[in-house]
């Protein structure tokens, strides 16, 4: 089996929604340059060889089964690349048949059709909650958020007083970075758990008839928390009041809440609405800008928004990480 070099960790059946008209190209920011460019979409959110790892340091009873229950043969596995092909195989075909199905019936859609109807059946929300719980634990963003974790728990060890052994026990460096983030792709308990957490969310399909379009990014799904806690971070799936974020295509964008919170949406799952007001598209742009972890994407050239954020706070993208940790009554953040 060929070797897959460049490994997208937003696929690229995703990203073509959000391609240049009549061609395979995105507008991309980066964050880090402050600039914009044009690229191929095989050329963004990638990184050579991003999910390779010894595959045998993974391998078990029960993963064995899920890998012969999706008939993909164990022997005819290239064996540093296992990720990269179920991702492909089991996870990405899906992924576009399902986006194809909404988009499609969202641009078909009549005003009674989206007063009446469901964009998803029940069946769907759920294949697409897999979808998006694989999606939110695959990108570089997440890894990093590792690293940064280890990070800050090396400085509370540190101000313990800890002993080296448990300081190195605790130390993640960026050769067993892959391994740990492979681990946590593959962790089918893990897996199930995020799941649970999408599908019990109450969907809305925003549809967007202003002249602005949604961007996308490196880390298409994003989280917004509604309350404040003095220890705690309100923005994990599971957070009392949480609003998740995807934006599906320059049209159309997947917004979740918590029903227990948000009491107003909850009976609403799963139906249209219209977002007719540009500072609504504003206001998810500004998100995914923030959420993203270098790279925003968009089908127009246009990042005036972006430009205007930085105008305001120069210092916008300097420490953009939301990796914290609380521990004896003293904050600790990643430094680096």
């Amino acid at each position: 089996m060929k070797k897959t070099k460049k490994q997208h960790y937003v696929p690229r059946c995703y990203l073509e929604n959000f391609s240049i008209p009549g061609t395979y190209q995105i507008n991309v920011y980066d964050k880090q340059l402050e600039s914009s460019r044009i690229n191929s979409i095989n050329d963004v959110a990638s990184e050579n060889y991003f999910y390779d790892i010894e595959f045998s340091n993974v391998l078990n009873d029960d993963l064995i089964k899920e890998i012969n229950n999706i008939g993909i043969s164990i022997s005819s596995l290239d064996n540093e690349q296992y990720i990269e092909h179920y991702l492909a195989e089991a996870i990405e075909s899906d992924f576009s048949k399902l986006l194809s199905d909404i988009i499609g019936r969202a641009k078909s859609s009549t005003p009674w059709y989206i007063k009446n109807c469901f964009f998803v059946s029940e069946e769907q929300k759920l294949n697409l909650s897999i979808c998006l719980a694989v999606q939110y634990i695959r990108t570089k963003t997440v890894r990093e958020g590792i690293l940064e974790s280890s990070d800050c728990m090396l400085q509370a060890l540190e101000d313990m007083n800890a002993s080296c052994e448990l300081k190195d026990s605790m130390r993640i460096t960026k050769e067993n970075l892959k391994l740990i983030h492979g681990k946590m792709i593959l962790d089918k308990n893990n897996l199930f758990d995020m799941v649970k957490s999408f599908n019990r969310l109450s969907w809305i399909l925003g549809i967007n008839k202003t002249a602005k379009h949604f961007y996308t990014s490196d880390t298409p799904i994003g989280t917004k928390a509604h309350l404040r806690h003095p220890l705690l971070s309100m923005a994990g799936l599971n957070s009392e009041g949480v609003e998740v974020f995807f934006p599906i295509s320059p049209e159309l964008i997947l917004i979740m809440y918590d029903g227990n919170y948000h009491k107003e949406i909850a009976s609403k799952d799963r139906t249209y609405v219209v977002i007719s007001l540009e500072d609504n598209v504003d206001y998810y742009n500004s998100l995914s800008v923030l959420r993203s972890h270098r790279c925003i994407f968009s089908d127009k050239s246009d990042f005036s928004l972006i430009e205007e954020m930085v105008k305001r706070n120069p210092l916008i993208f300097e420490n953009t990480t939301t990796t914290e940790l609380l521990w004896g009554g003293k904050t600790y953040r990643p430094q680096g």
